[in-house]
């Protein structure tokens, strides 16, 4: 990893987000979700996370996915206790990822950046969140996606699919044979995981999603700029592959936890490129 890279990674963190315990459930009411996948070489991508986590191959293709995940929903309890439904919105760059514990290989995914306009102070993906973007839904029933507008040109972010070309059918460019594949790989995660690096360990959420129906969207449109910003520092390559929709879905959110590094071993890259980039 180059020195710019690190230092900017390590500014933004310092800036925006700060790894934080979430100490109750929370059970979230999905109105709608639109999520954007680029794919990159997984050895690429691992310049990206930290040490006990590995970019998630897709099947042997030497491939991993960076997401972007727009969607609004309903906070609707806390632990055991019913909430006035508090509508939130999110956009939310992740990576698919992968760590070993004694029970096996856990599948999560590891959030970049996360902006959300949730009133809770800590929040899902053990963030916690200093500022309350400005984030504006269209939900025309025609299109769906989220915007935000800023000064600062590398937050002018833009995600919109057009909801009359939602289907199962497979998306033309796309690595995933069908939907299934696709849902299973970007959707189907046990969890969600931040890095608290002053204390070097994992902060990992488990996630309880349900039955949910995925399609592709196979029309939309996108604009990330500091997710292009930060692919160029860190000479990565991303190629847009497919976008995913879903609607009216209840998750859980469980409430996170830290895991010591002696907890967590590294799964093994099937390319030897991952020493190159973090030399």
């Amino acid at each position: 990893m180059t020195a710019h890279l690190h230092d900017s990674l390590a500014a933004f963190i310092s800036q925006n987000e700060i790894p934080a315990r979430q100490r109750f459930d929370l059970t979230l009411l999905v109105n709608k979700c639109l999520t954007v996948n680029f794919r990159a070489p997984a050895a690429a991508l691992q310049a990206l996370l930290p040490g006990c986590l590995t970019a998630e191959e897709i099947r042997d293709s030497g491939m991993g996915m960076l997401s972007v995940c727009g969607w609004d929903y309903w906070i609707t309890r806390l632990g055991f206790l019913p909430l006035p439904e508090i509508h939130c919105k999110a956009l939310s760059f992740r990576i698919a990822v992968t760590f070993r514990r004694s029970a096996g290989i856990i599948r999560a995914f590891y959030p970049l950046r996360t902006m959300t306009t949730a009133p809770i102070g800590k929040w899902p993906n053990g963030r916690e969140r200093r500022d309350v973007p400005q984030l504006d839904l269209e939900d025309s029933g025609e299109f769906y996606g989220l915007s935000r507008q800023s000064r600062d040109p590398l937050q002018r972010d833009y995600l919109e699919g057009d909801m009359k070309t939602v289907s199962k059918a497979g998306a033309a460019g796309s690595i995933f044979h069908d939907i299934n594949e696709a849902a299973r790989f970007i959707l189907a995660h046990e969890g969600s995981c931040a890095y608290d690096a002053g204390k070097k360990q994992l902060l990992f959420q488990p996630i309880i999603y349900p039955p949910w129906e995925i399609c592709f969207c196979h029309e939309f449109q996108h604009r990330f700029p500091w997710l292009q910003h930060l692919c160029a520092d860190a000479g990565i390559q991303i190629i847009a592959d497919s976008a995913l929709f879903s609607e009216e879905a209840v998750q859980v959110w469980k409430k996170n936890r830290f895991l010591a590094p002696a907890a967590l071993t590294r799964p093994a890259l099937n390319t030897a490129a991952v020493g190159a980039l973090q030399g």
